[in-house]
C-alpha cells in the first residue's frame, strides 16, 4: 500500500501534521453522531455492514470513521462505548503478527443529500492516526485520496460491497470526478514499523474535509486496546499553575 513511503518520508510527514493542526478547530465540535449509519452503504469490499459510525455532517459533507474486529476471522464487531471510542484486545496477526486483530475504517460523502454538483475530487482530505500508545497524542495525517491507491468510489445508490476501484487504465483521479463517496478500511500494521499490535495502547482518530484549505467538516474515534495506554504523566509547571487556580478559586468563594 503506497501510504508506506509516504508515512516514511518525514518531510512529507511534518508538512501533513501541520496541515492537519491548523485545520484543528473543528476537532471538538459537538455534532457528532455515534452509532450511526452511514449514507447509504458500506461499499468496500463485501459482507461489510453498515452501522457503528462516529458520523460529522457538516455543509453537505459526511464524514464517519469506526473501528471492527478484523482477525482472526472478519466481523461486522465495533465494539463501540457510544461515544467515540472503540475497544479491542491486544494481539498481533497476519503471517509476520504485525496487524491489529481490528481496523480503522473511513467514510467520506461530499453530497449525502443528494444535491448534486460536488465530487470527492473537489475537496482535499486528511485522514491522521496516532502513532504514540501511551495516552499521549502524535499525529501523522495524510489525503487518503492521494495516499491509499484502492478506494472504492461510488454514489448514494451503490449497493454494499459495489464501490469501484481504479484499475485497466481508470485512475483515483478520474473516479473522484465521477463519484461523491469514497471508503476504505485500513491496518495500522500496514503504515511501517513502530506499531505494535500486541501492546496496550489508546489510539486517537481523525478525518477531515476541507474547502481552499478551511475545514468543512471533521470527525474524530479513540480505539483502546488491551487495557490501554499509559497516563502521560502532567509536567510539574502545569500542575503548579493548575494549584494555584484553584486556590484563587476557592478563595473567591471564601469572600463570596
Amino acid at each position: 500500500m503506497d501510504i508506506r513511503s509516504l508515512v516514511a518520508g518525514r518531510g512529507v510527514r511534518r508538512a501533513l501534521v501541520a496541515a492537519a493542526l491548523a485545520g484543528g478547530a473543528l476537532a471538538a465540535h459537538a455534532g457528532l453522531v455515534y452509532d450511526a449509519n452511514v449514507t447509504n452503504a458500506v461499499i468496500y469490499g463485501s459482507g461489510n455492514a453498515n452501522g457503528g459510525w462516529t458520523v460529522d455532517t457538516q455543509n453537505n459533507i459526511e464524514l464517519g470513521l469506526r473501528a471492527h474486529v478484523r482477525y482472526p476471522t472478519p466481523l461486522n464487531v465495533f465494539n463501540s462505548n457510544g461515544s467515540g471510542t472503540y475497544t479491542f484486545p491486544a494481539g498481533g496477526f497476519g503471517g509476520s503478527g504485525t496487524l491489529a486483530g481490528w481496523n480503522f475504517d473511513f467514510s467520506i460523502n461530499v453530497d449525502p443529500a443528494g444535491l448534486g454538483g460536488r465530487t470527492i475530487g473537489t475537496l482535499t482530505y486528511l485522514l491522521g492516526f496516532d502513532t504514540d500508545p501511551s495516552q499521549g497524542v502524535n499525529f501523522v495525517a495524510f489525503n487518503p485520496l492521494l495516499a491509499i491507491g484502492d478506494n472504492a468510489f461510488g454514489n448514494n445508490s451503490t449497493l454494499g460491497g459495489g464501490g469501484v476501484k481504479a484499475g485497466g487504465g481508470t485512475t483515483q483521479a478520474s473516479l473522484a470526478g465521477q463519484y461523491n463517496l469514497m471508503q476504505n478500511s485500513e491496518n495500522l500494521g500496514w503504515f511501517g514499523p513502530g506499531f505494535n499490535p500486541a501492546a496496550n495502547g489508546t489510539y486517537s482518530f481523525f478525518l477531515e474535509a476541507l474547502g481552499d484549505g478551511v475545514p468543512l467538516a471533521r470527525t474524530d474515534i479513540t480505539v483502546v486496546v488491551g487495557t490501554g495506554g499509559a497516563a502521560v504523566p502532567e509536567p510539574a509547571s502545569l500542575a503548579l499553575v493548575g494549584v494555584a487556580l484553584l486556590g484563587a478559586a476557592v478563595a473567591r468563594r471564601r469572600r463570596a
